[in-house]
């Protein structure tokens, strides 16, 4: 057997930490979280009736803190849990915030620069910084503001990676 990359045990312990603490209507889901090859930041695939949920994270994830992988991996453990409820996006990035983790969301959206909302084909959008920040408390403002500066990022209004953030399959 070859032993997981870092990077690889980084994502499985901070999926575990999450459906642990935060999410724990999936502690009886079969959940797969890895790093491997996929065309987005994030992949989710998951079917309702066995329960199960695969999350493949973009090997460019290995570079990121820890605040970062939390926000992306928090946006798609939330996928499963809001279904195709439209739209999809936006209803997954409040389905966060709803959960107390809008400060790893925003704190990912700086990294990957996407200060404003990404507006999808139609009427769907992930939320921008600017808004995930806007909907922060005043304690959970200060949060995020002490772990940008912790990490030396500055938030910016030009896109730092040009991929998709995320594709979305299951709901059988």
């Amino acid at each position: 057997m070859t032993r997981p990359s870092k990077t690889n045990n980084t994502v499985c312990q901070r999926t575990d930490d999450l459906i642990e603490y935060v999410f724990s209507e999936l502690q009886n889901w079969s959940i797969s979280a890895v790093v491997g090859k996929t065309r987005a930041l994030g992949d989710a695939s998951w079917s309702e009736g066995e329960r199960s949920l695969q999350i493949r994270i973009n090997r460019s994830v290995r570079d990121w803190p820890d605040p970062a992988i939390i926000g992306l991996l928090a946006h798609e453990l939330s996928h499963p849990l809001v279904g195709y409820n439209r739209p999809v996006e936006l209803s997954t990035d409040r389905h966060v915030l709803k959960r107390g983790l809008g400060v790893y969301l925003a704190f990912e959206r700086a990294f990957i620069g996407r200060y404003h909302d990404h507006t999808l084909k139609g009427k769907d959008r992930y939320l921008g910084f600017q808004s995930i920040r806007e909907e922060l408390s005043p304690m959970e403002r200060d949060t995020l503001d002490r772990l940008l500066g912790e990490f030396r990022l500055i938030p910016h209004r030009q896109p730092r990676l040009q991929i998709q953030h995320d594709i979305v399959r299951g709901g059988t």
